[in-house]
């Protein structure tokens, strides 16, 4: 709101000023140059007879006797002139014969003669002046037409504009081009000449030639002629544009031609221009002030270029004399202003960049002084330049010991900073940096591990305004002590080293142990077994056989818990493979369900099977995937109650892999409990007193089973209603071999 408040100001000031004529200046020069480019020949019906030097030389006499001009006349009205204009004084008597002579050629012309009359100023009794008309003679006036020669100067001394009429008491007197143009008033008081008219192609004639009868008379049949002073002695002279100075005979033919070739010029109206300059103004303010300085200025030429343009063709076709300067004076101001603010901006710009240069540089020198990592630098021979404190500290010698001493006195010269030195910036080495470098110095006696970084670097030195023509190569070395570091590194080497070795005993214990519990195990089942079918005959208490029964139970639920221990020894100490084959997902489904149907149904549940017939043969391990598979069904069994639903479901995703699913309608999981229950042993709920009992290897043995396949579990639940565990295989695994035949107990059973 204040941005457009300022350019509206701006505007309004614009048009103040041009109705007040501050760019009447710009506007005549713009005016002038419109009259060079749009130079017009003269009509050839306006003949100028000068009174010029030749004629003075010859008649050899000044004033001339009337006589001449009265044979002047004479002659032209014989030659056919139809209007005759006297440039002349005849303010004053002359002899009795002479003004008779001149008397009498003006009757015999009739009304074809214009007499000049003019103004002029006179003094009066308070010191002052007026003005007041000198007139011809009141016998010549009889017989003529009185025309006035006034000239209007304007504020820069030249003539541009002429009075169609001036007032001599009471009664209108036209002037003397006006008389002579022989065209009706347009009730213009006033207009501007047009000096686009050229006055070389104005018809000329010596006075003394025409006197001499030395001129054609087809040379003025039917045309106005004007005829006044031309020698430069005689004075008549009146600065104009364009053409400097002209005589006064010349600018009346000029604007008389202005006249008859209907090219009085005047200004446009000053409201359509205000208007103008009023939307140009706004359109400016609305378009370009917020632009760069460059797309301004190249807006502003093409503005002035194009209003220029017009102006040209309005002057050219019509006779209005056009005024652009205020049209552009507003874009222009509001371009300046905003070059005015950018000029600040881009100042201000320059005065901070100085300032934090300077704030650099010290913060610069302050960081090297109280760095903790030490900064040296070295010239091109290996001569310490500048030393910090904390690179002394680390080399273990004052600052003032070390500068402009050898570095390898200090710090070991390798192979790779030697390469530096030896090539430098453009020395013939690709690299200029060496590092990070792990060297051991003596200090006090003791070593020290530092590390080291060398870099090098080429100076630009200024001598005064002039740069120096040599540039210096320099080298910075950038070094810290890192013997805590490595210390620790070598503790936690050795932790981690212990650790692994830890972590190997325990896989190989588990592994160990499994294949020994296996063996007894196999046993403990085996011949409970054999107890429990009698085989050898009746055991005789019926109480034996439960107990027995429990044995053999227990022995199966260890002999599974040592199992998935001893798989997941193997897949954590890189031993599993997997044997891959092509399989049909919905035998892979059936057999699965087969070995949990009994559970399911005992526990009260829906086992429900939802699988494709169409599905893709699927590339993978069968024994794992069916382990994969039986372990979700076995955990969504056991953490269902009775009445719920467990789906085993298989589709193919929209991006070709394979997701085979298990979704039960049980307890749920917390999405916070995800990350445990998929840790090896954990547990959703660890406490010593848990509903559901299990050693908390399914799931991570499900997760590590499908990275191996290069797949993904996927699971969602939520508390209280349920969860979904999906095993997604990636379309890399699927083929399209053909379906086999689904055996008839796997068909019925599906």
């Amino acid at each position: 709101m204040r941005q457009t408040a300022t350019h509206l100001l701006i505007v309004g000031a614009v048009i103040t000023a041009y109705i007040f004529g501050f760019f009447a200046p710009v506007e005549r020069g713009l005016a002038s140059l419109r009259y060079r480019l749009l130079a017009t020949p003269a009509t050839g019906d306006i003949v100028v007879v000068g009174i010029d030097s030749r004629s003075l030389q010859t008649l050899n006499v000044w004033p001339w006797p009337r006589e001449y001009h009265a044979q002047l006349i004479d002659r032209l009205i014989a030659a056919g002139a139809k209007r005759i204009a006297l440039d002349i004084d005849f303010s004053s008597h002359s002899n009795e014969a002479s003004d008779a002579a001149l008397e009498t050629a003006l009757q015999r012309a009739g009304d074809r003669i214009v007499l000049a009359t003019f103004k002029q100023p006179v003094g009066d009794s308070n010191g002052g002046f007026a003005y007041e008309y000198t007139l011809p003679v009141q016998r010549f006036v009889r017989s003529a037409h009185v025309g006035h020669v006034n000239v209007r100067v304007e504020s820069d001394s030249l003539v541009w504009q002429h009075d169609s009429f001036d007032v001599l008491g009471d009664t209108p007197l036209p002037g003397m081009a006006t008389l002579l143009a022989d065209r009706p008033p347009d009730g213009l008081s006033f207009f501007t000449v047009d000096y686009a008219i050229r006055p070389d192609t104005l018809p000329y004639a010596s006075y003394v030639d025409v006197l001499q009868g030395a001129v054609d008379p087809a040379a003025f049949a039917g045309k106005a002629v004007i005829v006044g002073a031309i020698a430069l002695e005689l004075g008549d002279r009146i600065p104009v544009p364009v053409h400097q100075v002209l005589p006064g005979p010349v600018v009346q033919a000029l604007i008389a031609e202005t006249i008859r070739q209907d090219r009085r010029l005047r200004p446009a109206s000053p409201w359509l221009i205000g208007a103008l300059a009023f939307v140009v103004g706004a359109v400016w303010a609305r378009l370009f002030v917020f632009r760069s300085w460059q797309i301004g200025g190249l807006a502003i030429v093409g503005l002035a270029l194009g209003l220029f343009a017009i102006s040209v063709a309005v002057q050219k076709y019509t006779p209005v004399l056009p005024e652009i300067s205020p049209v552009l004076a507003g874009p222009l101001v509001l371009y300046l202003l905003g070059l005015t603010r950018s000029i600040d901006r881009l100042a201000s710009a320059f005065r901070r960049e100085r300032l934090e240069a300077y704030y650099r540089r010290a913060m610069m020198s302050a960081v090297v002084d109280s760095g903790f990592d030490g900064i040296a630098i070295a010239d091109r021979h290996g001569t310490f330049e500048l030393v910090n404190p904390s690179a002394a500290r680390i080399i273990g010698q004052p600052e003032e010991a070390l500068e402009g001493k050898p570095v390898h006195t200090f710090l070991p010269m390798v192979p790779e900073i030697e390469s530096l030195y030896d090539g430098g910036i453009g020395g013939g080495h690709s690299a200029n940096f060496a590092g990070p470098l792990e060297l051991v110095l003596q200090r006090d006696g003791v070593d020290v591990t530092i590390e080291l970084v060398v870099n090098a670097a080429r100076l630009s030195l200024q001598n005064g305004k002039r740069e120096e023509s040599e540039q210096r190569i320099v080298y910075i070395y950038t070094f810290r002590d890192i013997t805590d570091r490595k210390e620790v590194e070598v503790a936690q080497r050795r932790a981690v080293e212990e650790a692994e070795a830890a972590s190997r005993a325990k896989t190989e214990f588990l592994h160990n142990m499994s294949h020994e519990l296996r063996t007894p195990l196999n046993a403990i089942i085996g011949f409970s077994d054999i107890i429990r079918n009698e085989l050898m005959g009746p055991v005789g208490v019926p109480k034996y056989l439960d107990y027995i029964g429990d044995i053999n139970d227990s022995g199966q639920h260890l002999l599974g818990v040592v199992n998935d221990i001893l798989d997941m020894s193997k897949i954590e100490s890189g031993e599993m493979a997997i044997v891959e084959d092509e399989l049909y997902l919905p035998h892979v489904v059936a057999a699965s369900r087969r070995m949990v149907e009994e559970r399911a149904k005992a526990a009260g549940l829906d086992l429900v099977v939802d699988v494709a017939p169409d599905l893709p043969m699927l590339l993978g391990d069968d024994r794992m995937i069916k382990q994969m598979l039986l372990n979700l069904l076995s955990n969504a069994v056991k953490f269902t109650d009775a009445g719920g639903v467990v789906t085993v479901s298989a589709r193919v995703e929209p991006d070709g892999a394979i997701l085979l699913s298990v979704t039960d309608t049980g307890i749920g999981i917390d999405e916070k409990d995800f990350e445990a229950i998929l840790a090896p042993f954990g547990q959703a709920d660890a406490s010593l007193s848990r509903t559901y009992e299990g050693t908390g290897l399914g799931l991570p043995l499900v997760k590590s089973m499908i990275e191996l396949h290069q797949g993904e579990l996927t699971i969602e639940s939520e508390v209280g209603k349920g969860s979904t565990f999906g095993l997604r295989f990636p379309a890399s695994r699927t083929c399209e071999a053909g379906v086999p035949e689904v055996p008839v107990s796997e068909r019925a059973i599906a």
